[in-house]
């Protein structure tokens, strides 16, 4: 009986039937904002002689992300493939949604960090971003709305950020893009987000001109954790078992 029971058990926990839970059929579109070290690449000196480039942090936090995706069996576009040519590595907002588009990917999702854009000595919060409707004023892809709350508490569970209100009603650190921006003060819908057929979203994982984060994120291991951050959200939302160890009893 003993070895009728851990036969079971064996059967039960092999990889075989483990690997169909997972992300496979699923198609996502990984976007590292800006991008070639340009004039519009957001960039901090947080040290004499030291460059901290939003570009460059995004690009390897999406180069992991991408890795953790397929490890989950998904397939993964990136909308830039380098970070050292401007011409090559910095593809207008609209090519990037025309990319996902035309592969007709399931996700979409920006990477970003974010600036106070003065002498920030506290602030380093985390918030996500999605397109809002502006004629109803409610999120375009309501299924983005559950998502973009999964990345926020991910993030800031990975990263330890502070909190953001977010200005929908039950999601904290979730922002409907138009109202975030002024609404009908001058509000507008996030370029790079503007003409998906899919829904998606933008992160603004931490702020990188908080001379902490600012270090941190130049250090690829920490980029890492915010990939974590990410590829488990998808998870979340998927219903993919959190990755565990696997106990063989005997």
């Amino acid at each position: 009986m003993k070895r009728r029971i851990c036969l079971i058990l064996f059967v039960l926990l092999t990889p075989a039937t483990l690997a169909s839970q997972n992300l496979s059929g699923l198609k996502f579109c990984i976007d590292p904002g800006h991008g070639g070290y340009e004039s519009d690449d957001r960039h901090v000196i947080p040290d004499v002689g030291i460059d901290f480039w939003e570009s460059e942090s995004n690009f390897f936090k999406a180069v992991h992300l991408k890795a953790l995706l397929e490890a989950q069996g998904a397939t993964v576009i990136l909308t830039r493939t380098g970070n050292s040519d401007p011409d090559l590595d910095d593809p207008s907002l609209s090519a990037r949604w025309t990319l996902a588009n035309a592969n007709n990917v399931d996700w979409f999702h920006s990477i970003h960090s974010n600036a106070t854009g003065g002498n920030n000595t506290s602030v380093n919060h985390t918030l996500i971003l999605l397109k809002e409707n502006i004629s109803t004023r409610l999120p375009v892809f309501p299924q983005a709305v559950n998502m973009s709350s999964y990345i926020y508490n991910q993030i800031r569970a990975h990263l330890r950020t502070q909190a953001s209100a977010g200005n929908i009603s039950g999601y904290p650190g979730v922002w409907s893009d138009y109202t975030f921006y002024g609404g009908a003060s001058g509000g507008f819908n996030l370029g790079v987000l503007n003409g998906l057929n899919m829904p998606g979203e933008l992160s603004e994982g931490s702020f990188h001109d908080y001379s902490p984060e600012t270090r941190r994120l130049m250090n690829n291991h920490y980029r890492k954790m915010e990939a974590y951050g990410l590829v488990k959200s998808f998870m979340q939302y998927y219903s993919v078992p959190a990755d565990t160890f696997r106990i063989v009893l005997g």
